[in-house]
């Protein structure tokens, strides 16, 4: 998700977040070595032909709570989400989405995530 690495820059650049939507749609986050292990996870231990989601629960938002959390965890303090959505209607846009995955078969693997949202964030910001 782009978004994902502009908040972060934003961070970086103590610059505000602008989203350019109201920030409406809603899904999971999952940081890499989380997806990674829940692949080895499926490979090792999951049924053939099953389809298995992994996602974080914990991490469930809207983009703009997203934007919210960024600058109020790991902002400079000056910091705030503008949303300016003047002129984004013809932008191609994506339509407002709420997609939340049922990790319930993966769990049954003993699969289990270990990163939440910030800690995402400050490891992607430390690595920018």
């Amino acid at each position: 998700m782009r978004v994902f690495a502009e908040f972060a820059r934003s961070i970086i650049e103590h610059k505000d977040i602008r989203l350019l939507t109201r920030g409406e749609t809603q899904r999971m986050y999952l940081y890499t070595a989380d997806a990674a292990t829940a692949v080895l996870c499926v490979l090792t231990r999951g049924a053939n032909g099953e389809v298995y989601n992994a996602a974080n629960e914990d991490t469930y938002c809207s983009v703009k709570e997203m934007a919210e959390l960024v600058i109020n965890e790991l902002g400079n303090g000056n910091q705030k989400v503008i949303i300016d959505v003047n002129g984004s209607a013809n932008r191609g846009f994506n339509p407002v989405q709420a997609v939340y995955l049922d990790t319930t078969k993966i769990k049954r693997l003993s699969w289990n995530c270990t990163t939440g949202l910030v800690d995402m964030y400050k490891r992607m910001i430390e690595c920018m």
